[in-house]
C-alpha cells in the first residue's frame, strides 16, 4: 500500500534553559521529508565565557511514537537509540563553537508528533543549555546535510537486523557499503544513491562474529565501523 507523504516539521522551541557559558548559536526552525526519511539536525553550541567547559551531550525524550526512533551524535560517537547521554566529553575554549551534536528523528514509516529535549551540560553539571525539537509528519521535502564523513551500526552488537547511517561527505560518482568478516570475505554489499542516509540490513544469515563495515566510494574505502553480530 503506497505511502501518503508526510512533512517532518522540526520546531525548535529556544532553549527551555539558558546557559551563562554555553549558547546554542542555531536555530533552524523547520525540516521536512516524508514518512520513510530520516529527520536530522546539527546544532552548534558555543562557549561563550570567559574559561574552558568540559561537555557532554543529554538527550531526554518527552513524546516519542511508537514505531519512530530517536537517537543522536556527539563528539565522535553516534548512539544507539537507548543511549541518553554521550560518553564522550568535549572541551571548548572560551569563543570555541561545536557542530558535533547531530539529533536524529527517523520515523520508520509512522505518523504523528514527537518532542525530544536536548541539552550539553558541563562535567561538573555546574552550567547547561538547552533545547526542544518538535518533530510533527506532514508532507514532503528535504533533509538537511550534517557535513560529517562517516559510517555507524546500530544495534551494535546486533541479532536479526542493524541500520547503518553513513555520509560521504561529498559527491562520488559510485558509493556502496560493503561488509565483510575478519577475514576479508564479503559478506554483503548495499548501493547507496545519496551522499547521506541509512540503511537497513536483515543480519538473520550472517553468522555470529565480528565485522568489519566499509563506506567505498568510487572504489576506495572512506570510512569504517566494526560490527559485532550476537544472537
Amino acid at each position: 500500500m503506497k505511502k501518503a507523504l508526510l512533512v517532518f516539521v522540526l520546531t525548535l522551541l529556544f532553549q527551555v534553559s539558558f546557559g551563562q557559558n554555553l549558547a546554542f548559536v542555531n536555530a533552524e526552525p523547520t525540516i521536512t521529508g516524508n514518512d520513510t526519511d530520516l529527520a536530522y539536525i546539527k546544532l552548534h553550541v558555543k562557549n561563550i565565557g570567559t574559561v574552558s567547559q568540559n561537555v557532554y551531550a543529554k538527550r531526554k525524550i518527552q513524546t516519542l511514537i511508537n514505531g519512530q526512533q530517536s537517537y543522536f551524535c556527539f563528539g565522535a560517537t553516534c548512539y544507539p537509540p537507548a543511549v541518553n547521554k554521550s560518553t564522550d566529553i568535549l572541551t571548548l575554549a572560551p569563543g570555541d563553537e561545536d557542530s558535533t551534536l547531530k539529533t536524529y528523528c527517523n520515523p520508520r514509516g509512522t505518523a504523528g508528533t514527537s518532542i525530544i529535549n536536548y541539552c550539553v551540560i558541563t562535567a561538573n553539571n555546574s552550567d547547561s543549555v538547552c533545547i526542544t525539537l518538535t518533530y510533527n509528519q506532514l508532507a514532503t521535502g528535504i533533509i538537511y546535510n550534517s557535513n560529517k564523513l562517516f559510517v555507524n551500526a546500530f544495534p551494535n552488537p546486533a541479532t536479526n537486523e542493524v541500520t547503518l547511517l553513513y555520509n560521504t561527505e561529498k559527491v562520488y560518482t559510485s558509493k556502496e557499503l560493503v561488509i565483510a568478516d575478519l577475514a576479508g570475505k564479503i559478506i554483503d554489499k548495499i548501493i547507496v544513491d545519496a551522499t547521506e542516509g541509512i540503511a537497513n540490513i536483515t543480519t538473520n544469515d550472517y553468522p555470529n562474529g565480528v565485522y568489519v563495515c566499509r563506506l567505498m566510494a568510487d572504489g576506495a574505502p572512506i570510512a569504517y565501523t566494526k560490527l559485532v553480530i550476537q544472537k
